[in-house]
Parts: structure tokens; C-alpha cells; sequence
């Protein structure tokens, strides 16, 4: 039976500092992936001058604003029977695809596997007090770079909500939860997700309130437990 093809994509803006490293994590991987396509939402910090300068990748100036415009776009381009997402401040293990995606083939009936992730600090960023306790500790990935899905069902999720600022993820990640589709977690971690001071969730009380979106929804919609609207507050992973 032919192996499915897996696509990632890189949404970057302003990651001059990360990109490198988050694109040879994926570039490097024990399964090597068939596409990978970055987005840039417009970078001046020098972002693209390295991109430029790297084979194997699609580079995409992003049309819209925001990270989940700049996800929505890159999924239209992908061309793959499975998708990842990396970001730019984020590295995988080198075993991210591998493990994820045997349990996908392992599991025809299963939709979407996440790994666990754990969260780093990047270098010269100074992590609020609140966020210390979270680093190094390994959760469950309630986050896309951990999620790998097959691209078939993604009209089932729908796109990533372009409303919302900072917690596009987490409704993607709650309407999948909420969904038909069975979606599993593994407990090889699979992710590590960098931190810096100005990241989105680093404002508590927009996200906050975007969090609160979610929980609407997923209430009026009939959440399940488990679902990233409850876990996005305490995880740090997001």
C-alpha cells in the first residue's frame, strides 16, 4: 500500500533568530516529509533573506493578517494526504513525524494523533513568573505543532477561525475535540514549544477573553471534557 504523503507548514513573521532551527528540525526528520510550505505574514527583521537562502521549502507571502489567516492560506496550498504544523519559534524531535504518523497507519480509523509537548524558553526572552512553572514539563500537545491530521477530514474542523486573535488554535483544537473524528494522544513528545515575552498568549487578559469564545462555544456545542478550552489556560501550551 502506498505511504501517505505529509505536508508541514511554517507560519513565521519577524523569527529571524528561530527560523533556522524550527526548519531544520522539520527538514531533518527520521520520516522525511514530502512538502513544506512556509507562510510569511510579512517579516522585515531579516526572516526572509534566510528563507530565501534554504532549499526544499515553498515560500508564500501571506495575503491576509494574522496566524490563522496565514494557516488557512498555507493549508490550501498543501498538497499532502497528511498535514503537520510547525511554527517558527518551535523545534520537533527528530522522531516527531515518525511516531505520529505509524500510529495514523496503525489506526485507520483514527483522524488526528497528537504527541506531547513541552515548553523552552528562547534564548534572550525573559518568561513571566506565571509561565515558569510550565517549562520543561511534558503535556499533552493541545496544540497544533503536535497535531498531525489527515488532510481529508479538515472540512470537518473547518478552517481556523480568522475572528480571533490568539485563541484560533484553540477553537480548531476544541472543534476537532468536539467532532466525529477520533483523534488520540501518544505519549512520545513530539513537540518543544518555544516561549518568548511578546508571544500572543502572552497577553493574559486578550486571551483571556478570546478563551472565553471558545468555552461559549464549546458549551453551547456540547463539549467533551478534554477539550483545549478547559486545558488551554493551565497547559502553557498554547
Amino acid at each position: 500500500m502506498k505511504e501517505p504523503t505529509i505536508g508541514v507548514l511554517v507560519a513565521v513573521l519577524d523569527c529571524v533568530d528561530t527560523i533556522d532551527a524550527a526548519l531544520d528540525s522539520v527538514l531533518s526528520q527520521m520520516r522525511a516529509v514530502e512538502q513544506v510550505v512556509v507562510v510569511d505574514g510579512g517579516s522585515t527583521d531579516g526572516t526572509l533573506d534566510r528563507l530565501a537562502s534554504r532549499d526544499n521549502i515553498e515560500v508564500h507571502r501571506q495575503r491576509g493578517e494574522g496566524l490563522a489567516s496565514a494557516r488557512n492560506e498555507g493549508i490550501s496550498i498543501l498538497g499532502t494526504d497528511l498535514i503537520a504544523f510547525c511554527d517558527a519559534d518551535d523545534r520537533w524531535l527528530p522522531n516527531s513525524i515518525q511516531c505520529r504518523s505509524d500510529y495514523l497507519r496503525r489506526n485507520k480509523d483514527c483522524g488526528a494523533v497528537a504527541g506531547r509537548a513541552v515548553t523552552r524558553t528562547i534564548d534572550g526572552h525573559t518568561i513571566p513568573p506565571h509561565r515558569l512553572d510550565r517549562l520543561g514539563k511534558p503535556v499533552n500537545g493541545h496544540t497544533p505543532g503536535a497535531v498531525l491530521i489527515r488532510r481529508s477530514l479538515l472540512p470537518v474542523t473547518g478552517a481556523f477561525d480568522e475572528g480571533l486573535r490568539i485563541a484560533a488554535d484553540s477553537m480548531w483544537l476544541a472543534r476537532l475535540i468536539r467532532s466525529k473524528i477520533r483523534f488520540d494522544f501518544i505519549e512520545d513528545i513530539v513537540l518543544e514549544k518555544g516561549l518568548r515575552a511578546d508571544s500572543l498568549s502572552a497577553d493574559v487578559d486578550a486571551y483571556s477573553q478570546e478563551l472565553l469564545v471558545v468555552v461559549k462555544e464549546s458549551i453551547a456545542m456540547g463539549a467533551r471534557p478534554d477539550s483545549p478550552a478547559d486545558a488551554a489556560p493551565s497547559d502553557g501550551i498554547g
